[in-house]
């Protein structure tokens, strides 16, 4: 992670699975702010010094989306369908959190996309509220 962030200077998507792997849990902090200094600065205007780069996490670590803002986590899930010429066509959808502002993404500021719950959440990460419970920072910042 040391060397990724002395490497990336360019425009890319850089995309990541299970980041936390191999990292002890009390760093896991640490790569997080990692993360997002690597990512492009959406209060600034792209420039030399915060190029246009995207970081996408691939994870099923609940103590590692616990430290994500509700409004940067997508929870993705395969499905099949059948074409119109009966092949099989397998689907990635994409559901954002209810309440971020991915789920009001309209012009109008409308419900866009059905979002997804803490409790649809919890069960893709096969974990019990009783264990982790899911309360999201709202900024990078709050993460300590």
């Amino acid at each position: 992670m040391a060397a990724l962030s002395k490497t990336v200077d360019e425009s890319i998507v850089l995309c990541m699975e299970e980041p936390e792997n191999g990292i002890h849990p009390a760093k896991l902090n640490a790569m997080n702010r990692l993360l997002h200094d690597v990512a492009v600065d959406p209060k600034e205007a792209v420039a030399p010094d915060n190029p246009l780069r995207q970081v996408i996490v691939v994870t099923h670590s609940p103590y590692f989306i616990q430290l994500q803002n509700r409004n940067d986590l997508v929870l993705a899930e395969n499905s099949a369908m059948r074409s119109p010429a009966g092949n099989i066509i397998f689907l990635l959808k994409c559901y954002p959190l209810q309440g971020s502002w991915r789920e009001r993404s309209g012009n109008d500021g409308e419900r866009q996309s059905p979002g997804v719950g803490k409790l649809n959440l919890q069960s893709y990460l096969q974990i019990s509220s009783e264990y982790v419970q899911l309360s999201f920072p709202t900024t990078c910042e709050e993460v300590q």
